[in-house]
């Protein structure tokens, strides 16, 4: 058996997808790779007044919802928060120019879909060990 490692299992992690499946599927395996908290949303809209009393480590947000994208909503919060956490655009887009786009406006990376979950896990600690997080206590799970 594989297994699948948080290597900061104390990240607090948000995840905005429109797409049931996509955001119950990101959230479960994040938690089962050991990431303590994992928070969901389906709208965008429910994003920012939660985050102005919780604090937000990583932000896994969708490019293609029906209200805003999720550049748009990387940029709200920038606006309306004065920071905006480490970040990862998620899409079944290209990632050419929106890659860039979402590199240019301070998001941290580019997840494409669908998505390779190992890699996932990956990218969110690198970001976490190269802001120069302290947590670095690992679980594993057993895929």
């Amino acid at each position: 058996m594989n297994t699948l490692t948080a290597q900061h299992p104390s990240a607090r992690i948000l995840v905005v997808d429109d797409n049931a499946t996509n955001l119950m599927l990101l959230t479960e395996v994040l938690r089962l790779a050991g990431f303590q908290t994992v928070k969901a949303f389906s709208h965008p809209a429910d994003v920012i007044p939660y985050m102005r009393h919780n604090q937000i480590d990583v932000l896994l947000v969708d490019q293609s919802m029906p209200d805003m994208t999720g550049l748009e909503l990387y940029l709200r919060i920038k606006i309306e928060l004065g920071y905006c956490p480490i970040s990862f655009l998620v899409t079944a887009q290209s990632m050419g120019d929106l890659a860039e786009r979402a590199k240019s406006i301070g998001m941290q990376g580019f997840i494409s879909k669908p998505f390779n979950i190992r890699q996932v896990v990956r990218d969110i600690d690198e970001a976490i060990t190269a802001r120069g997080d302290d947590s670095t206590a690992t679980n594993s799970v057993e895929e």
